[in-house]
C-alpha cells in the first residue's frame, strides 16, 4: 500500500475501501474522527469528508512558536497545575523556615533558662555547705534543673526535625 493510500485510509477508515482494517482498529479511529469533530463517541457517526477538502496553508511555518504550543489545552492545564504544585512547594519551605525561626528561638530560650537554672544550682550547693540552705532545696533545684534539660533536649530535638523536614522539602 503507498502512502498516499495510506494517509487516506488513516483519515476515512471507516469508508469500504478501508474495510481490511481491523474491527478494533476501525472503532477506535472512528470514535478518534467523532471526539475530533466535537461529539461524544456512540452519540453519531463519524463525519464524513474527503481528503481534497482540506487546504495547506499559503504560508505554512515549520517552526511552531512557544506561544502557540503554550495555547493548547493540555499544555496550560499543565502549567498551572505545575505552577499550583511549585506554590505548594514554596509554602511548605515558608513554613519550616517560619517553624525553624520558631525552634531557634525557643533552643535560645531553653538554653538561658537551663543556665539560669544551672546557676542557681550552684548556689543552692553552695548555700547547703555554707550551712544556709536546707538539705530539701538540694533535690528541689535538682529536679528543676533535670526539667529544663530535657525541654532543652526536647527543643533541639525539633529544631534537628525541622531541619531534616527542609531538606527534604527543598528535594534533598
Amino acid at each position: 500500500m503507498n502512502s498516499a493510500r495510506k494517509a487516506i485510509c488513516a483519515w476515512n477508515e471507516y469508508k469500504p475501501h478501508c474495510a481490511r482494517r481491523p474491527k478494533r482498529q476501525h472503532a477506535a479511529t472512528a470514535n478518534h474522527l467523532v471526539v475530533l469533530s466535537g461529539n461524544e463517541p456512540g452519540q453519531t457517526k463519524p463525519p464524513e469528508f474527503s481528503l481534497s477538502e482540506f487546504r495547506l496553508p499559503e504560508n505554512l511555518s515549520l517552526e511552531v512558536p512557544a506561544r502557540l504550543f503554550r495555547q493548547q489545552p493540555d499544555i496550560l492545564a499543565s502549567e498551572a497545575n505545575c505552577r499550583q504544585t511549585v506554590l505548594d512547594a514554596l509554602k511548605a519551605v515558608a513554613d519550616i523556615l517560619v517553624a525553624l525561626e520558631q525552634d531557634a528561638n525557643e533552643v535560645s530560650a531553653m538554653n538561658d533558662a537551663f543556665s539560669a537554672v544551672e546557676a542557681q544550682h550552684a548556689l543552692v550547693e553552695a548555700k547547703y555547705y555554707l550551712g544556709s540552705a536546707s538539705t530539701l532545696d538540694i533535690p528541689d533545684i535538682s529536679l528543676e534543673k533535670e526539667a529544663y534539660r530535657e525541654k532543652r533536649l526536647s527543643s533541639g530535638a525539633k529544631q534537628l526535625v525541622d531541619t531534616a523536614l527542609l531538606f527534604q522539602a527543598l528535594g534533598g
